[in-house]
């Protein structure tokens, strides 16, 4: 079976514009995810799995995802050739990144997804364990070479 992006080829160009704003939203989404890290005084909290799903055997809907010990981040396509951005929290969010952190992450999903974009992106879930599916995905970049293990650099605070 081919993966749900091959449907997305042949969809109207109107389709293909919101697909288009949808990977620009997400790939702003982990630059924000990025920035934040930067912040981070743990090194843990500081690294992502970046993964390229579509070259994952089985996996038909997801494109790329990003996974951190806090959020969830990942781009989609249906069966109908339409990209869906979904994100989910750890329930220990604030803990780990702080709440202005948080809410910024909030903001920016907001901001980058304006208009009919917002009826392309859904809350996966509040309170996942976003730590222990960032760890499976750490054990899984081992053996599978579409995922990506990075380290974001701390910023200088000077």
């Amino acid at each position: 079976m081919k993966h749900n992006i091959e449907i997305s080829k042949n969809v109207p160009e109107a389709i293909k514009k919101v697909n288009s704003e949808l990977m620009d939203a997400y790939e702003n989404l982990i630059i924000t995810i990025q920035r934040t890290q930067g912040w981070l005084d743990n090194e843990f909290l500081r690294t992502s799995v970046h993964s390229k799903m579509m070259e994952k055997e089985g996996c038909l809907a997801t494109i790329l995802q990003c996974s951190t010990p806090w959020c969830l981040l990942s781009l989609g396509c249906d069966t109908t050739g339409h990209f869906s951005i979904i994100y989910s929290l750890d329930a220990r969010i604030e803990s780990m990144i702080g709440r202005q952190f948080t809410e910024t992450l909030l903001r920016r999903i907001h901001d980058f997804t304006p208009g009919m974009l917002k009826t392309k992106v859904f809350l996966g879930k509040l309170n996942e364990d976003c730590i222990g599916i960032f760890e499976q995905l750490k054990k899984d970049a081992e053996l599978e070479n579409f995922h990506k293990i990075t380290i974001q650099e701390k910023h200088n605070n000077h």
